[in-house]
């Protein structure tokens, strides 16, 4: 091809626009974790709305007995709906968070303060049919027993998801050099994210700000919880997340580096994922990065960023094949996540079949009109299959989307060198290079 799909995307928890999970499995009970209703009238206690939904999924993703939906994509789900900035749940917006996002129940919450004391309560509902399953109520005498108050909780849900033949999830862990980790099914949350409430609100607010794409705010957010404790390793994962988004490949690393340092603070989902991310920043370990997101969806196959992720280094190694047949499970469940859409486009082009790298991305564009990823992304398909003035069209509409947007305005002068005007492609060059981000330049 002529053209590299540079606008074809790596997916690293937190972008703007990311993959739906694959549909529940139907062997394991499967559910969104919706926002909390605060009831508590203060403000200053909304940040319990995503913090206990946040608790809630850290601790029941460690559970092999039930598919959780991924606050990520929660966001996802409830952006693409402009129901983000709602207060209370309705009926339609839990049934449509989980046809998209392939659950069938949803945990709805809410929370109130009497004195010091925090009430919870939580009831499991039936998507499609909205009946009420199971209803739960904890109390915490005060905010600082939050974590107690919530792994209480989680293990009453656990109890209730169980199967009685329950999957063993260290048998399916292959063990590694050096130290073995140790892995407990049931760890409380200070064990998987840090022992400090202040800590954790810090890290809380880095997540909400990182979930809308504003990731030079999260930043400062997740430095503040790792001042307060250098050990808390998701808080490292997702500044490690937020810096490769927006092109801080040497924080990334660093970040990364730190995560997988504190391993035992880890999941399996996220060791694996955090460690195929690491490995797959560098060519010569690209086989090890396949390994590491191989084994995430053996244990979660639902997970969507390591299938996304996967094909991406199956690509590199020219695997077309493998990485078509992980694209493939994305594309049924929507494909809302453009990066995803690119690379299958790339990958049937590699492989060969133009016409069907077109009609990916042309599918796509007519289900999201309005995603200016999705518009660059049919441009470098078409500039790749050498249908120039289709591939300018899909720019500009691109650019009316989102002016300046760095991709593109690198499509276009792709664009001007290919048709020898050579004037316009430096012209547009010199724009990218006095551009103020560091992945733009």
């Amino acid at each position: 091809s002529l053209a590299v799909l540079t606008g074809a995307g790596y997916w690293f928890y937190s972008t703007q626009y990311q993959a739906p999970v694959a549909q529940a499995t139907g062997s394991r009970p499967s559910v969104a974790v919706m926002y909390f209703e605060n009831n508590t009238g203060n403000k200053e206690m909304d940040w319990l709305r995503t913090g206990l939904t946040d608790m809630l999924v850290t601790d029941l993703s460690q559970s092999p007995d039930v598919e959780v939906l991924s606050t990520d994509r929660l966001v996802q789900i409830l952006g693409s709906m402009n129901k983000l900035e709602d207060r209370q749940i309705s009926f339609d917006t839990v049934q449509e968070v989980a046809r998209r996002g392939g659950v069938k129940h949803v945990m709805l919450g809410s929370y109130i303060k009497a004195g010091d004391a925090i009430r919870i309560n939580l009831k499991l509902q039936d998507a499609a049919s909205g009946k009420i399953l199971s209803t739960e109520r904890v109390d915490a005498p005060s905010e600082a027993s939050l974590f107690p108050t919530m792994d209480d909780l989680t293990r009453r849900l656990k109890a209730r998801f169980a199967e009685a033949s329950a999957v063993d999830l260290l048998a399916v862990l292959i063990p590694r050099p050096g130290p073995r980790p140790n892995f407990a099914l049931d760890r409380d949350h200070k064990d998987v994210t840090t022992s400090s409430m202040d800590a954790y609100r810090f890290y809380a607010a880095g997540v909400e700000q990182s979930q809308r794409s504003r990731h030079l705010e999260a930043i400062p957010q997740f430095q503040k919880a790792v001042e307060i404790d250098p050990n808390f390793a998701l808080a490292y994962v997702k500044m490690a997340v937020a810096s490769g988004n927006i092109g801080r490949s040497n924080d990334r690393d660093r970040f990364a580096e730190r995560a997988l340092a504190l391993v035992d603070r880890l999941t399996p989902r996220e060791r694996y994922y955090i460690e195929g991310y690491y490995f797959g920043n560098k060519l010569e370990t690209t086989v090890k990065a396949i390994d590491s997101y191989e084994k995430v969806l053996e244990i979660y196959p639902d997970h969507s960023a390591s299938r996304n992720n996967v094909s991406v280094m199956y690509m590199r190694i020219e695997q077309y094949d493998k990485a078509l047949a992980h694209l493939s499970i994305l594309r049924e469940r929507g494909f809302e996540f453009p990066g995803a859409a690119g690379n299958m486009a790339e990958s049937y082009i590699g492989a060969g079949k133009n016409d069907e790298a077109l009609q990916v991305m042309r599918e796509f564009v007519n289900n999201y009109p309005d995603n200016e990823n999705g518009h660059g992304n049919l441009g470098f398909t078409e500039l790749s299959t050498n249908r120039f003035d289709d591939a300018e069209r899909s720019f500009r509409k691109s650019l009316e989307l989102r002016p300046n947007f760095p991709p593109v305005v690198s499509g276009l002068s792709q664009l001007a060198i290919l048709r020898d005007d050579f004037e316009e492609a430096r012209r547009l060059s010199g724009t990218l290079l006095k551009a103020p981000l560091a992945n733009a330049r």
